[in-house]
């Protein structure tokens, strides 16, 4: 079964997932997977990660100073290569859906997201311990529901 997707950006010779080339049972399981994202980890996700990982960039007052500006939006390009959020899930990305849960496993428990400059900036960017759960949570279902091996 082909599903019509638009093909994203290439990132580093790789090209972004697509949803063109996904059989029924692997749809079924994208969709409740999604279903789950959007009534526990969007809203998380919309506070907290948007602004770097969809178009729906919030520009902080500071953002139309010079150099500052440069940065920040070169900061939300090298985000948004990595991983779009503004699709809901699964994300246009250049990983599989399955590297891109594991990359948000490891940003989670490495605490690596949002960096460091940007949470200095912006201390309630960062994950409370509640909302960490929710979005670990979610993951773990996610790999159970996509695993194939």
């Amino acid at each position: 079964m082909l599903v019509a997707g638009v093909v994203a950006s290439g990132h580093e010779g790789r090209q972004h997932w697509t949803k063109n080339t996904v059989d029924p049972q692997e749809m079924k399981a994208l969709a409740a997977v999604n279903e789950l994202y959007l009534k526990s980890v969007k809203p998380i996700f919309e506070r907290k990660c948007f602004d770097c990982h969809t178009s729906q960039t919030r520009m902080p007052w500071y953002g139309k100073l010079p150099g500052i500006k440069g940065t920040i939006e070169a900061d939300i390009r090298e985000g948004r290569r990595h991983i779009d959020m503004g699709v809901d899930f699964p994300f246009a990305s250049h990983a599989s859906t399955q590297e891109d849960l594991d990359a948000i496993e490891q940003s989670i428990a490495t605490r690596q997201m949002p960096p460091l400059r940007y949470r200095l900036l912006h201390p309630s960017s960062t994950l409370t311990e509640n909302e960490a759960k929710a979005v670990r949570d979610w993951v773990r279902y996610g790999k159970s529901q996509l695993d194939t091996k």
